[in-house]
């Protein structure tokens, strides 16, 4: 939220209805708080929301402190290839739900902890991936899903069609582990097929 932290010393914001796209990679390696995003991921269409890029030249930690009972992040499409991303707080009474259209990870470091997360398409292929005590919800109401994360693990996992029409989440080929609860939902009157390739 300071103007100085950034390329232009302006903070991302939207244009044309589009929440602009943030990278962060070897420019500066310090370390960054989310605390606040203003205008940029707001409205309810994920069509509009800024992507979040972690390259592999980027090596500083990243925390989102925001307080979801305020104003809960929402990121297009977030890419984690290097640093650490996390997505809790010390403090007890901060809240992370965190809304993601896609989310993909090559490499670096991410801690969920005890967020909420609500997601499209997931694609694991490196890194470290600490699902903590989290609650990740695949949502497939607007199209067909695919969870792809060979050897990676999650806590508690939904499967949800919130939508009309029937979707089919797909699950990759490998080894995938659930240490918690799995839950299959549907909200309206489309069917749910999730199918093991």
């Amino acid at each position: 939220s300071t103007a100085n932290n950034w390329d232009g010393n302006a903070v991302p914001t939207v244009v044309g209805g589009l929440s602009e796209a943030v990278t962060f990679d070897g420019t500066s390696t310090k370390n960054c708080d989310i605390d606040n995003v203003g205008t940029w991921g707001a409205g309810g269409n994920p069509a509009t929301w800024g992507s979040l890029t972690i390259t592999s030249a980027y090596t500083g930690t990243i925390k989102v402190t925001l307080d979801a009972t305020v104003n809960p992040l929402k990121i297009g499409a977030l890419s984690v290839a290097g640093g650490t991303f996390q997505t809790y707080n010390t403090d007890a009474t901060v809240i992370n739900i965190i809304k993601l259209a896609s989310y993909t990870q090559s490499g670096g470091t991410v801690y969920l902890g005890a967020a909420d997360i609500t997601v499209g398409d997931i694609s694991m292929t490196g890194g470290v991936f600490d699902a903590g005590t989290s609650v990740i919800a695949m949502q497939a109401a607007t199209g067909d899903k695919t969870l792809s994360a060979n050897t990676f693990s999650f806590n508690n996992f939904n499967f949800i069609n919130g939508g009309t029409s029937n979707r089919t989440i797909t699950i990759a080929a490998g080894t995938i582990t659930f240490n918690s609860n799995v839950v299959l939902h549907t909200g309206d009157t489309g069917n749910l097929i999730v199918d093991a390739s």
